[in-house]
């Protein structure tokens, strides 16, 4: 289905290949320790973030950073440049800010095709404030209000 949407979104032909469980490990040391070049053109890699503070710029380093672990194509000089301002700031708002603009960056300039995956999305209620980053669905800022179940006293 991914290719299919590919194909018709972005009109290339697409040729899927799936790595066996068992090779899985070899492929991603190759990508790890940057053995390039690889046998692919798009590398579609399932990522989750659990951290807290900018996911989207974290989650960004690690596939377009001089060291992210995923980084497969040449290193980006304007995202380091970006990724390390950030990285010395210290205020939140400033951080949060210089964290959307990473994000952004990566958006405007097509670094990645960010896919959906429904089995990972969470439903909210109505006492559930969601906030969605742009190419991500971390929770970092959602918040509850005072009649969810989780804030109700006893």
């Amino acid at each position: 289905m991914a290719a299919a949407d590919i194909e018709d979104a972005l009109g290339l032909r697409v040729e899927v290949i799936a790595v066996p469980p068992a090779d899985e490990g070899v492929g991603a040391r190759r990508l790890v320790e940057k053995k390039l070049p690889l046998g692919w053109d798009v590398l579609l890699h399932p990522w989750f973030d659990l951290s807290s503070d900018m996911p989207p710029a974290f989650v960004h380093r690690e596939f377009f950073g001089h060291d992210g672990a995923f980084r497969a194509g040449p290193e980006d000089e304007e995202f380091d440049r970006r990724f390390a301002e950030l990285a010395r700031t210290t205020d939140p708002d400033e951080a949060r800010r210089q964290a959307e603009e990473v994000d952004r960056y990566c958006f405007e300039q097509s670094l990645a095709l960010f896919l959906v995956a429904p089995q990972a999305l969470y439903a909210v209620n109505r006492h559930v404030d969601f906030k969605a980053y742009r190419a991500t669905f971390e929770l970092a800022d959602t918040e509850v209000s005072a009649e969810h179940w989780s804030r109700r006293e006893a």
